[in-house]
C-alpha cells in the first residue's frame, strides 16, 4: 500500500535525519510531532512519523473513521501530547491476529520504540 500527501514534505536523507514543523490533520500526527513543536526549534522527528500515520489509517479503513474523529482539532493536539496516551484498534478480536499486531506496531506511543518501515511489516 502506498499513501501519500506530499503537501508537507520533505527530506529526512540528511545526516541530522529529523523534521521539526507541524504540518497535516491533526488526526494522522504522531505524538513526537505535536511535543516536538516548540518555540526553542529544539527537537525533531524522524520518518517514524508516517508508520504513525499508517497505523491510524489502518484503523480508519478498518473501523470506517480514525481515531479521535469526534474530538476537535485542539482536542486531539492534547490528547496527542499526553503521554498516557493509547490508540489502537477498538475491537482487536474482530480483525486478523496479523492486522491487529500491525496496527499496535504502527501504534507505539513512544517513538524511540516504535519500529521503522522495514520492521513493521506484517
Amino acid at each position: 500500500m502506498q499513501v501519500l500527501d506530499g503537501g508537507g514534505s520533505g527530506d529526512t536523507s540528511s545526516t541530522q535525519n529529523q523534521m521539526q514543523t507541524m504540518i497535516g490533520t491533526p488526526q494522522y500526527l504522531a505524538p513526537e510531532v505535536v511535543v516536538s513543536s516548540n518555540p526553542s526549534g529544539k527537537g525533531g522527528y524522524s520518518a517514524k512519523v508516517d508508520i504513525w500515520s499508517l497505523g491510524m489509517s489502518s484503523i480508519e479503513m478498518a473501523e470506517g473513521h480514525p481515531p479521535f474523529y469526534l474530538k476537535s482539532p485542539i482536542e486531539v493536539l492534547y490528547a496527542l501530547a499526553d503521554p498516557s496516551l493509547k490508540v489502537g484498534l477498538k475491537e482487536p478480536a474482530k480483525w486478523s491476529a496479523a492486522f491487529a499486531a500491525f496496527v499496535t506496531r504502527c501504534m507505539t506511543t513512544d517513538d524511540q520504540v516504535r519500529r521503522g518501515r522495514r520492521m513493521v511489516h506484517i
